[in-house]
């Protein structure tokens, strides 16, 4: 869960992620130390400033609530340094 740059060209997707380096104190604040930032997971050339969530309960009634709500948290801390 969270911010995924998906560009053919590792170097699009450094300078996507960049505003979330350089913004990192402000979006940890509101995310917690659960993100981490750097190659996305079996895609070296992607990058990612996300959460993985290992084995979630999916018979869990409140999971997709839980999932969307974290969505909507990475939105509200990362957009505002994206849109600069």
């Amino acid at each position: 869960i969270g911010f995924h740059a998906e560009h053919k060209d590792a170097s699009k997707n450094d300078a996507a992620i960049e505003p979330l380096l350089e913004g990192r104190i402000a979006w940890r604040k509101a995310l917690g130390g659960q993100p981490e930032i750097g190659p996305f997971l079996g895609a070296d050339n992607w990058r990612r400033a996300s959460e993985v969530w290992v084995e979630p309960d999916l018979d869990d009634p409140d999971l997709a609530f839980e999932l969307a709500s974290r969505v909507v948290d990475y939105l509200a801390a990362t957009e505002p340094l994206l849109d600069r």
